[in-house]
């Protein structure tokens, strides 16, 4: 039975490879939806004091969708 216990080895060893390759993507997509969060905050604190309110509005939309998407 030397054949299904390395069987069983090599399954866990893959199954734990492929739950890191999940929990590394979940991190990069959470950076890069906190980077786009912070975008559209500045986008809109920027038109706001600057009174561009095409900018203003553009970066509370984006806030607003990347925070439905998160």
């Amino acid at each position: 039975m030397m054949g299904v216990d390395s069987w069983k080895q090599s399954g866990k060893e893959e199954h734990a490879a492929g739950e890191a390759e999940i929990n590394a993507a979940k991190a990069k997509g959470h950076a890069e939806g906190t980077f786009d969060r912070l975008s559209g905050k500045k986008d809109t604190l920027v038109g706001a004091f600057t009174g561009d309110r095409g900018q203003e509005a553009s970066g509370m939309l984006l806030s607003s969708l990347i925070g439905i998407l998160t």
